[in-house]
């Protein structure tokens, strides 16, 4: 039953060599399911295959390269947004005072 087990032979070892058996049996399962090929439909990112490439790509990395990588993607995206703004604010502010001296 369990001869591919060491210390199956034994009578007293037989509770654990079960317990054995269904931690493999899950580790087995796991290792499977981790192999299973990812069945998202990746066409929806777009129909040029540089796309979903790119997609897939993104998709394998791990958590703190995400986060990484979103990190430096905000802070890009603040400056390109803030700054702008930022000038429009400043420049608005000082054409209502100019305004007001003015009149």
């Amino acid at each position: 039953m369990h001869s591919h087990l060491p210390g199956a032979d034994n009578p007293r070892n037989l509770g654990r060599i079960d317990d054995m058996a269904d931690l493999n049996e899950k580790y087995e399962a796991e290792q499977i399911e981790n192999e299973v090929e990812d069945v998202r439909d990746w066409h929806r990112y777009g129909s040029d295959s540089a796309s979903v490439e790119a997609y897939r790509e993104i998709a394998s990395w791990p958590d703190e390269k995400f986060a990484a990588e979103d990190r430096k993607f905000c802070r890009r995206l603040d400056l390109t947004i803030g700054l702008p703004i930022l000038l429009l604010y400043i420049l608005n502010y000082l054409d209502r005072n100019s305004i007001a001296q003015g009149g």
